[in-house]
């Protein structure tokens, strides 16, 4: 399903400037659990996308966890997806994050109060420079229905693994 980037709408400048795809730093990380965030798994490098390659997949997904566990001195439970988890996630990489996490993140929208899967949460998307309607727009459920037939496919991939 296409998918369309409201986030450009926003704002055009939005994943063009070196801060958006720099990740934190190691002190940055220690800091944040220091005071309580839970850490998680978002990939080595921003750039999983649907492949054959399993040591690209391994690196992506276990090597994250790696490290995040060596430099945190924790056993990271949490993974989302890079972005859109449809085009990120195959069901050879769900089968990896199964293994390596507990926790899956998906990239879509919807509520977890009906619905219990640790490896399909869903989760709203909004951006510090957003203005206040733009963000009452994300914590509406407006764009919900749009994104449900990417969802339910989703889904059915995580849970027939």
């Amino acid at each position: 399903f296409p998918s369309h980037d409201i986030c450009k709408d926003i704002n055009p400048h939005y994943d063009t400037k070196p801060e958006d795809f720099r990740a934190l730093s190691p002190m940055q990380l220690t800091e944040l659990k220091s005071r309580g965030h839970v850490i998680g798994s978002h990939s080595m490098s921003h750039t999983m996308h649907h492949t054959n390659d399993a040591a690209k997949m391994e690196h992506e997904i276990a090597g994250s966890k790696r490290t995040l566990d060596e430099l945190l001195q924790q056993n990271t439970e949490h993974f989302r997806a890079p972005f859109n988890s449809l085009q990120s996630v195959s069901a050879d990489a769900m089968k990896q994050i199964k293994k390596q996490y507990r926790f899956f993140h998906s990239t879509f929208p919807g509520s977890n109060a009906l619905e219990r899967n640790s490896y399909f949460i869903k989760r709203g998307n909004i951006e510090a420079f957003w203005l206040t309607g733009a963000v009452k727009f994300a914590c509406s459920g407006s764009e919900w229905n749009r994104w449900a037939p990417s969802s339910r496919a989703f889904q059915q991939i995580s849970e027939k693994i």
